[in-house]
Formats: C-alpha cells, sequence, structure tokens
C-alpha cells in the first residue's frame, strides 16, 4: 500500500509505466521534491511507515542480522585490536565491553533525566511523596 511511495526507482523518466506517468498531476511534487517541504515530523512519520511496511514483509531479524553481527564484533575488536588472544578470552572479554557499553548509557540516560533536560517528559515517581528528606514538613 504504501511501500512503493518510498519506493527509489533508477530508471528515467521515459522509462516509467505510462500508468505512474499518468497518475502524475501537472503540478504535482514529485517524491524527491515533496521531501525536501516535510516537517521534521512528516518525515519521521514517512519512515515509520517505510519501517512498517518493511517488517510486515520480512523478519526484522533477518534484516538487521549483518548489523548486530558488525555491532558485536566491533567489541572484540575493541578489546583484542591485534587479535592475539584466545577466541574464548576474547569472547569473555567481548561481552564485559558490551556490558559496560550499555550499562553507560542507561548511567547517562539517568543522569539526563535528572538533569532537568528532559522536564516535563518523566515524570519524578517521588514527586509528593515524604522520601526521608523532610522536604514537605512545614
Amino acid at each position: 500500500m504504501f511501500a512503493s511511495e518510498f519506493e527509489h526507482t533508477s530508471k528515467p523518466e521515459s522509462e516509467l509505466s505510462k500508468s505512474k506517468k499518468t497518475n502524475i498531476k501537472a503540478g504535482a511534487k514529485t517524491g524527491a521534491e515533496e521531501a525536501l517541504t516535510l516537517t521534521p515530523t512528516e518525515r519521521s512519520l514517512r519512515a515509520r511507515i517505510a519501517a512498517y511496511e518493511l517488517h510486515s514483509q520480512r523478519d526484522p531479524r533477518e534484516t538487521t542480522a549483518q548489523a548486530r553481527k558488525t555491532f558485536l564484533a566491533s567489541f572484540e575488536q575493541q578489546v583484542d585490536p591485534e587479535g592475539i588472544l584466545p577466541p574464548e578470552e576474547r569472547s569473555r572479554r567481548a561481552e564485559c565491553a558490551r556490558r559496560a557499553h550499555f550499562t553507560r548509557l542507561a548511567y547517562l540516560s539517568v543522569r539526563s533525566r535528572r538533569s532537568g533536560k528532559h522536564a516535563g517528559r518523566h515524570k519524578d515517581k517521588t514527586r509528593g511523596q515524604n522520601n526521608g528528606n523532610n522536604d514537605n514538613v512545614v
């Protein structure tokens, strides 16, 4: 349904099917021209539609398998750039590096929410409760 709207064709205009040519109204914008006039929200929604269309037709684990493999291999490269460690030790260290990476992301997320950069996006679950600091005592 929407997938054709997002497909890119490398065919010159002269090779496009007659039906595609007749569907283009005089003065109507092409997909590329329209993309230049979209707001960030509209671009995001179009990308989300395209992603849902892709995942409705293919298994997401298959489409992202190579990216995941490369991402995980980057941790092995990080801990053993010369490739001199035994495979078991390299895997153990890579797993620790991966855990450190994701724990660091979680830590930075907590710090960011606490700092007020994203005030209002995350509700403070302790607000209005007496959490031992006696701020609510008059």
